[in-house]
């Protein structure tokens, strides 16, 4: 066991006689102390030293330490894959700890293969052996269903077990569950009651969610000051989440220079940690609402898309998946409608409009008239922008819930009511979608080529200064003539903020799956296309580890493991 208690330089001086003579306990316990700066000065390359003494004497919880000093680069360079050699070793003798720990690498792809169901397995270990951190993780695994089947009412029951150790994270997870009906009945009074209790852990999470209660939840709960109050303290724990809603809040407020500071300063805190919603705002053209609101349209010119989602037909004629696959397509366009409306163009009279019908979705936006401080050319833009940005998104959602699509993007003459959708730009959309795109895409007409570039431009400029965020092609590639959207863009951006790879592993299985499962040539063919597609765009933006290849040897190291 490693000291919690003060040592006294005459117990340092005895551990250290100890450590000399071989006793591995000893040896560990004083790479613990010089780790945690307990009675000796901290030095991580001790605590490596005398860990590794200890741990080539078979003890477990000196591996596990060692392990955890290469995982995490503590007085040596990183590197997963001996950690995870020291943590198997650990976790094979039983040892709770190193078992969670093995989870988390099969989970994050950290030294191994990224594995669910092996992380499962170990997770599962280490929560049976009463270690907190493993329950918390595995109900993660339940509550999005990965490496097991998704399971709210397991998720909950595990979340309320780490919990009642007072596990922060957990804490939050059984609010959010609370808030949201999921696993349980839906409940405000109980989902505040665990964020408050999270908050006052310092969770940030748990600040931010709660903040959101207090902005969005049942009037009785609502509650400006209590809403800020919490943003700002989530805000400065460094949660995106939370620094872009205090930027929305505080651009709400206008004509205050201090408040158009706040506002620049927490959407630029949100974006450097790839949070889309901030990097969206700090790249729109306009920022503010004083331009003339004029709902006509300049000649009648939009920016419009045709959206066709795939294998609609087959779905709905399968008795067995017609009901799940309309909840997952409202979902999809339910998720469309929220964050278009609400959130991505909330503080700007650049709003796209849609129309859907069944399994066909029409985005477009008016080019407005010319007025002093915008000139066509910038309007026409403008309305481009929205229509690229909502098209962008939707993409990357829909292949997230598993639905391809293909589609068209382009400008010209256009009308709509609430009814019906005509012109020359809506026939051009179809085309393109129809005749040009062949393949599960969003392709751009060669006419706005040049807006499809400045776009990017736009979006490139507001992400963290790192080389892989200058490359044209991590947003649109170019196929002949036309250029498409890379859904792997808004992949990429959840990923760098919640550092994990969830959705490209799940895309990864996704396409294997529909691959290798169809006979008919046409669908193995878009699929194989899309794969190849993928892989092509990690190679182009330095990201060959989410190449989508697949792996025989995965279900046989699980079993092995």
């Amino acid at each position: 066991m490693t000291p919690e208690k003060t040592i006294s330089p005459k117990e340092i001086k005895e551990l250290q006689k100890k450590a000399k003579r071989n006793d591995a306990i000893a040896q560990n316990t004083l790479g613990w102390c010089y780790e945690h700066g307990k009675g000796v000065e901290q030095d991580f390359k001790k605590a490596v030293e005398w860990y590794r003494k200890s741990a080539e004497q078979d003890n477990a919880e000196a591996q596990t330490n060692l392990g955890d000093c290469y995982h995490d680069g503590k007085g040596i360079d990183p590197d997963y894959e001996t950690a995870v050699k020291w943590f198997k070793k650990a976790a094979k003798k039983g040892y709770p700890r190193a078992q969670y720990y093995l989870g988390v690498c099969y989970d994050e792809g950290h030294g191994v293969e990224q594995n669910f169901k092996t992380a499962v397995k170990w997770y599962e270990q280490a929560a049976k052996n009463g270690n907190t951190d493993a329950k918390y993780r595995l109900a993660n695994c339940y509550y999005h269903g990965n490496g097991t089947k998704q399971d709210y009412n397991e998720a909950v029951k595990l979340y309320k077990e780490a919990a009642n150790a007072d596990n922060a994270l957990a804490m939050n997870n059984l609010g959010f569950c609370y808030q949201n009906g999921y696993g349980v009945e839906q409940n405000f009074d109980m989902a505040i009651e665990c964020y408050e209790k999270a908050a006052k852990q310092d969770d940030a999470g748990a600040l931010n969610n709660l903040a959101w209660c207090y902005e969005f939840g049942p009037k009785k709960f609502q509650n400006d000051e209590k809403a800020d109050d919490n943003y700002r303290k989530a805000a400065e724990k460094g949660n995106a989440w939370a620094q872009y809603a205090l930027a929305r809040r505080c651009a709400n407020v206008k004509n205050n220079k201090t408040q158009i500071d706040e506002t620049q300063k927490y959407y630029n805190n949100s974006a450097k940690q790839y949070f889309f919603k901030a990097i969206i705002h700090l790249s729109l053209p306009l920022l503010d609402n004083n331009e003339d609101d004029d709902s006509k349209p300049f000649r009648d010119e939009y920016a419009v898309a045709f959206i066709d989602m795939l294998g609609t037909t087959q779905r709905i004629r399968d008795e067995h998946t017609t009901q799940k696959a309309l909840d997952e397509l409202r979902n999809i366009y339910n998720r469309f409608i929220e964050q278009n409306d609400k959130y991505y163009f909330f503080n700007t009279n650049k709003k796209p409009e849609w129309r859907i019908f069944s399994d066909n979705i029409v985005v477009f936006a008016p080019v407005k008239k010319p007025t002093h401080d915008y000139n066509l050319e910038d309007n026409r833009f403008y309305a481009f922008y929205v229509v690229f940005i909502a098209s962008l998104f939707f993409q990357a959602w829909a292949l997230e819930k598993k639905w391809t699509l293909r589609g068209g993007i382009t400008m010209g003459q256009f009308y709509a009511d609430n009814n019906l959708v005509w012109g020359e730009a809506l026939v051009r959309a179809h085309d393109l979608e129809d005749k040009l795109a062949v393949n599960p895409r969003i392709i751009f007409d060669k006419k706005i080529a040049k807006m499809a570039e400045k776009a990017v431009k736009c979006l490139l400029e507001h992400l963290p200064d790192d080389e892989n965020n200058k490359k044209q092609d991590l947003i649109i590639t170019k196929d002949y003539d036309y250029y498409y959207l890379n859904y792997q863009f808004v992949f990429y951006l959840d990923e760098k903020l919640r550092y994990d790879k969830y959705l490209f592993y799940k895309l990864r299985d996704f396409l294997l799956s529909n691959l290798n499962n169809n006979s008919d040539e046409r669908i193995i063919n878009k699929y194989q296309w899309l794969i190849d597609s993928h892989n092509k765009w990690c190679e182009n933006n330095g990201l060959k580890d989410h190449k989508i290849v697949e792996k025989a040897k995965v279900e046989e190291e699980a079993k092995e493991e």
